[in-house]
């Protein structure tokens, strides 16, 4: 694990997390039988989302779960007594997104309808919170290619959030609000276009919003 978890892949099951090594030779499609370890992240709740730090060599990965929990693994070595490195508890209710914005700050989207900037250099309140029009929940999250935005889908709408002003009002990228929810949001980092895609199969795309 010292190479980072660039040289593993995490799964969650239920309540637990699953880390493989990423042997030479493994390709899209390979199927993985047997995990290096595996441990219980948020006892009694389902993990919903996963992020891992973008930050070269940093073995941290983050993980949100259904009763609101935020935690933070460093997984150099296998968690002790299932220990995270740090547990942000604030959403009330599933955590649907995390984001690393800067190497010292976390976001974290729910359910709730909010959204929280962490510190990850000390524990405790988040340092800003920002609420979706409505207070809809929010389904997906997707940070922009130059890391100043996220694109926030929720219940009712499609948003832009601005990275150094959290607390402001998002901005609606569509007329709000839509008449069917965008299930998977994603920029192109080429391009800067950003990828809306509905349950129904349809994907919309729209131009450079960073």
């Amino acid at each position: 694990m010292s190479a980072g978890l660039r040289s593993s892949i995490v799964a969650s099951y239920g309540e637990r997390l699953l880390v493989f090594e990423a042997k030479a030779g493994v390709r899209a499609g390979s199927v993985l039988h047997d995990a290096t370890f595996h441990f219980v992240a948020h006892p009694g709740s389902v993990v919903t989302c996963l992020h891992r730090s973008s930050i070269e060599g940093s073995c941290m990965l983050a993980s949100g779960a259904a009763n609101g929990a935020v935690h933070l693994w460093d997984l150099k070595v296998p968690p002790q007594s299932n220990a995270p490195a740090m547990r942000m508890l604030r959403h009330s209710r599933p955590v649907t997104g995390l984001c690393q914005v800067s190497d010292d700050s976390l976001a974290s989207a729910s359910m709730d309808g909010t959204l929280l900037l962490w510190d990850l250099r000390s524990t405790g309140s988040p340092l800003h919170t920002a609420t979706t029009p409505g207070g809809a929940g929010v389904l997906k999250i997707a940070p922009g290619p130059w890391g100043d935005v996220l694109a926030v889908a929720t219940e009712r709408g499609l948003h832009c959030l601005e990275l150094f002003d959290f607390g402001a009002p998002m901005a609606d990228i569509v007329p709000y609000p839509l008449q069917r929810p965008f299930s998977d949001i994603v920029f192109n980092s080429v391009t800067h276009d950003l990828y809306a895609g509905c349950s129904n199969g349809s994907i919309q795309v729209f131009a450079r919003l960073a």
